[in-house]
């Protein structure tokens, strides 16, 4: 409902008269109910005098001399008869042709469906003389116009009319309604009060449009009002997916459960099962009120998706909730997530699929994930935590930092109540990937917590058990590298290597290549750590994985190694690959390495943009103190030694937080050190050190790029 059907079919109506000797009639069938009364509504509009007898009969032959086109406008309500009518009359009367607006098929052979599309609406913030483009924020301008003559869309409001469209999926009728408060509430407030939409657009402009046109909430209950009350069933528990699901998991969440089926709400005494799901879907998608979404590659083996656009979603789940299902649908959908995850997870390993594929099947379901993580969280369901929390940890974009971390904040209180050694190893790997280089003691003390917990390993045990040693393992490794207790990165390597299967696929034996490289790095052996990072760069390249932190740690290696000018071209390589892409934070490693490798080869002034714009990108992944030891070296390269003093006394605040510096940062730190000092003495450096300790980010920025900064 509200999607534009009667408008574009009176455009056409209005565009086809001279193509119809007997000319066009358009006849409204909203206050129609009776299918029995279709051909009298019909003949009614037109004019015709049909007799007192049959009058299905009656109207074909009134139009079988008859050339002309006859719409048919909200026929949804009696959809069947139309049906019935539309084949009589083409049968009879050659002649004539239809136009039907419905929110279903007639499904007749003669029928040619054409579904409207909701209006274009950008995918992110643009400029208002682009943002009018679209044709959904230019319905909206030109409905608030209407209400306000002196409204505007500027560079300053239209990202929240962009956000305000979208959020209403391109619905011009629910476009229309919001447009209609925006004088009143204002485009940005509007914008952020979409989830009360149901109660907020309840006032159209339009007096003489019907009264389910009148509220969103109308438009909605009108199409809800044709569905059998197991097609009712149906779409009010797909609220529970965020964003799209796939069938099999619909069929997991949707049917009734095992002990509904005597009570069943939907229809009594027959339950809803997964087909009777299949069908209702199949209804849904017939009336638009659900989204069957084809996989984007037909080569790809993937399945159709489904989902609710999120206004309808909003309304069907106040529908569940008046059902008191909610409870228990979210509970299915949890576990439902949970047990896909568990298999993506064995999947992922299998070394049967390459990673970027996994990765990009994966990203449909993190909507889901993160829906079931919410419910699992309050209803202390942690093994379904562990098991999503898990899993996303690994499917999310590196760019994802910030919800990495939250999902091992997730994880972290849970990990006294697991006892599984399957799940302790994913969390041991979430830990070690998800809190990485930049949160080294809490990484190591959470690991360790985990390790703990495993049961001792044994010859007799599984596989799994096997595999899920191995990789808390490697995990413990790396954390014990970076907390700089050798010895036991050395004895979990140890184990580690012990426990790897020469069978294994490559997606596996990645983790104890990667754990040999931190253990070197630990013991100091550059030569050692740049041949096992080359091996984990070629590996996760053969496996399908982009690997932007690898990348960026090859840079890293072939400096420490001596292979400065190698280091460079690596970075400049990965750098230029990277630009443009989503991969923010290994972008922003890749810079501070790059930057690193030019200082290195006495290149400041070529360093100086790579640390400028990687800078910017610092916060948002907490790398200042990878930034921060290179920005002081700009500056003494460049010949300003009292801001070098001070970022120097920065860097060292910065890095006291997080560990001991590595080779590259120190020696990027004792160079910089060395020159200020030579320039200053030692009294006025030290003073200048003191006060960089105290630094905030925004003086950091100031100092090392502020007005006067360049040589």
């Amino acid at each position: 409902g509200g999607m534009g059907k009667t408008t574009i079919a009176l455009h056409l109506t209005a565009n086809r008269q001279a193509d119809y000797r007997h000319g066009v009639c358009w006849v409204e069938l909203a206050t129609v109910t009776d299918a029995q009364a279709v051909p009298a509504a019909i003949a009614a509009a037109i004019g015709l005098d049909i007799g007192s007898g049959e009058p299905l009969k009656g109207l074909c032959g009134a139009l079988a001399p008859l050339t002309m086109l006859l719409t048919l406008d909200n026929a949804e309500q009696v959809v069947e008869g139309v049906a019935r009518v539309t084949q009589a009359v083409l049968d009879k009367a050659p002649g004539v042709r239809f136009v039907v607006t419905t929110q279903a098929p007639l499904k007749l052979a003669a029928e040619r469906v054409h579904r409207i599309g909701a209006l274009a609406v950008p995918q992110g913030p643009l400029p208002a003389a682009e943002a009018l483009s679209f044709g959904a924020v230019a319905l909206f301008t030109e409905r608030a116009q209407s209400a306000d003559s002196r409204f505007t869309l500027t560079d300053a409001n239209a990202p929240a009319v962009i956000d305000l469209c979208r959020q209403l999926d391109g619905l011009p009728l629910a476009i229309e309604l919001a447009a209609a408060r925006a004088p009143m509430l204002g485009v940005q407030r509007l914008a952020s009060s979409m989830s009360d939409r149901l109660k907020m657009l309840t006032s159209s402009r339009n007096r003489m449009a019907p009264a389910r046109q009148q509220t969103l909430r109308a438009t909605l209950e009108w199409s809800h009002g044709f569905l059998e009350a197991r097609e009712q069933a149906v779409f009010r528990r797909l609220s529970v997916f965020a964003g799209s699901a796939s069938l099999t998991l619909v069929q997991q969440v949707v049917p009734d459960a095992p002990d509904q089926v005597a009570a069943n709400q939907a229809a009594p005494g027959e339950p809803l099962d997964e087909w009777a799901v299949l069908d209702a879907l199949a209804l849904l998608v017939d009336r638009s009120l659900v989204l069957a979404l084809m996989p984007d590659d037909a080569d790809e083996p993937r399945e159709p998706r489904y989902r609710l656009l999120d206004t309808p979603r909003l309304f069907a789940h106040e529908k569940l909730q008046q059902a008191g299902e909610e409870a228990a649908l979210r509970q299915r959908h949890a576990q439902a997530v949970a047990g896909l995850f568990d298999a993506a997870d064995e999947a992922y390993y299998s070394g049967t699929i390459r990673v970027d594929a996994w990765q990009q099947s994966m990203a449909a379901d993190l909507d889901n994930g993160r829906e079931a993580l919410a419910w699992a969280k309050a209803a202390d369901d942690a093994a379904s935590v562990v098991q999503i929390a898990t899993l996303m940890g690994r499917a999310l974009p590196s760019s994802a930092y910030r919800e990495r971390l939250t999902l091992a904040d997730a994880v972290e209180p849970l990990v006294e109540h697991i006892d599984d050694a399957d799940l302790l190893g994913r969390v041991c790997s979430l830990f070690s990937g998800s809190l990485g280089n930049t949160h080294r003691q809490r990484g190591l003390v959470q690991t360790r917590r985990c390790m703990a917990r495993m049961p001792p390993f044994s010859v007799t045990d599984t596989a799994s058990a096997r595999w899920a040693h191995y990789l808390a393992l490697t995990a413990l490794a790396n954390r014990e590298s970076l907390g700089g207790d050798l010895p036991a990165a050395e004895e979990a390597l140890a184990q580690a290597r012990a426990l790897a299967d020469p069978a294994w696929p490559p997606v596996r034996a990645f983790w104890l290549v990667q754990a040999e490289a931190f253990v070197a790095l630990a013991r100091g052996d550059m030569a050692a750590r740049l041949h096992w990072t080359r091996r984990r760069v070629a590996m996760a390249a053969a496996f399908g994985s982009s690997d932007g932190p690898g990348l960026g740690n090859l840079i890293d290696a072939e400096l420490a190694a001596g292979n400065t000018a190698q280091a460079a071209a690596t970075g400049v390589a990965l750098v230029a690959s990277l630009a443009g892409g989503r991969d923010e934070r290994s972008l922003a490693f890749a810079r501070v390495n790059l930057s690193a490798a030019l200082l290195a080869l006495g290149e400041h002034e070529q360093a100086r943009p790579h640390l400028r714009t990687g800078w910017a990108q610092a916060p948002l992944f907490d790398l200042q103190p990878f930034f921060a030891d290179y920005l002081a070296l700009l500056a003494a390269l460049a010949g300003r030694p009292e801001t070098a003093a001070r970022l120097a006394g920065y860097a060292d605040a910065a890095n006291a937080r997080i560990g001991e510096r590595q080779p590259n940062e120190a020696a990027a730190h004792a160079r910089a050190m060395q020159l200020a000092r030579a320039a200053l003495g030692d009294g006025a450096f030290d003073r200048l050190h003191a006060e960089g300790a105290v630094l905030r980010d925004a003086d950091v920025e100031a100092l090392a790029f502020g007005e006067g900064a360049a040589p």
